[in-house]
């Protein structure tokens, strides 16, 4: 499945540093599928590889999230390894499954993330004099 580059330049440029994780597992899943679907699979795999790998570094191994994300990264590399390696693409159906879930829960979680931003935008609101920040629960008018 050919993605247009065009639109995922001007989405990367664009990007907050969540968005681009996003952005990183569907270019990493529509390379996975287009090697599922390819004969020649082997530059396919090398590519989802080096998504893959931006996805890695990117992780902070100082979060519980890295810590989780990690093994499942380490472990989606080694059968990719395997279908370089065995020039089989038995196992690219196993790694879509994983990825695609867990391109799901950032979605999920970015959702939940711009509903908490944009709730915080409600509250607040800027003018010359400054931001204000009008609570929920009292009311009140705080500067900040």
């Amino acid at each position: 499945m050919p993605y247009d580059k065009a639109q995922y330049a001007a989405r990367i440029r664009a990007a907050s540093a969540f968005e681009l994780v996003i952005i990183n597992y569907e270019l990493f899943l529509i390379t996975v599928e287009d090697a599922i679907e390819s004969p020649e699979a082997v530059p396919l795999v090398r590519r989802a590889r080096a998504f893959l790998h931006e996805l890695i570094v990117s992780l902070d191994m100082e979060s519980q999230l890295a810590e989780n994300l990690y093994p499942l990264y380490i472990y989606v590399n080694k059968l990719l390894s395997e279908c370089t390696v065995k020039k089989n693409n038995v196992k690219l159906e196993e790694v879509r499954k994983i990825m695609s879930s867990l391109l799901d829960a950032w979605k999920e979680a970015g959702k939940k993330q711009g509903k908490e931003l944009n709730e915080f935008y409600e509250n607040v609101s800027y003018s010359r004099k400054g931001l204000s920040e009008n609570t929920v629960d009292s009311g009140a008018d705080y500067k900040i």
